[in-house]
């Protein structure tokens, strides 16, 4: 009775790993380019994807900025976050290499916010004040991302 109820339990996990893990990833297209899932897809998707991404990468800046308006700063959640960022611009910056209006409006929000994170992690690192206008930096990176939009919608 034993050895049934054992060779069930092994039944049980390799049925299991079969459709969780092994079916998935035997599947799973391969992307012979050497870029990862998510940009393949982002590129794919075109222009409208770049204004897209420009607001995803503003929004986990503009998201997570707070928790570090006041010092002391703790400067391994700091990393964390600036890594974060960084890879939501970096794939904004992959994806916002076409030629349309749209694309080059919201690369160059991009460029601006790379600027600003920059400009804020050197504060951050160095214990000095971030950027007096940083605000108004943000408002700025965010109209042209919403220029960016309007411009996918009229097509160009």
């Amino acid at each position: 009775m034993s050895k049934a109820i054992k060779l069930a339990l092994v039944a049980v996990a390799v049925y299991i790993l079969w459709v969780k893990v092994l079916s998935p990833w035997m599947h799973k297209p391969v992307d012979i380019t050497g870029t990862s899932g998510a940009q393949s897809q982002a590129v794919a998707m075109g222009a409208s994807s770049c204004p897209e991404l420009a607001a995803k990468a503003s929004e986990t800046w503009g998201g997570g900025i707070g928790r570090f308006a006041n010092p002391p700063y703790d400067l391994n959640e700091w990393s964390e976050f600036h890594n974060r960022v960084s890879t939501a611009i970096g794939l904004a910056e992959a994806t916002c290499t076409c030629g349309s209006e749209s694309c080059s409006k919201a690369n160059g929000a991009v460029s601006n916010l790379r600027s600003l994170v920059n400009a804020f992690d050197t504060a951050i690192r160095n214990g000095s004040a971030p950027p007096d206008d940083a605000v108004q930096q943000q408002e700025k990176i965010d109209q042209a991302i919403e220029q960016a939009r309007q411009l996918v919608r009229e097509g160009k």
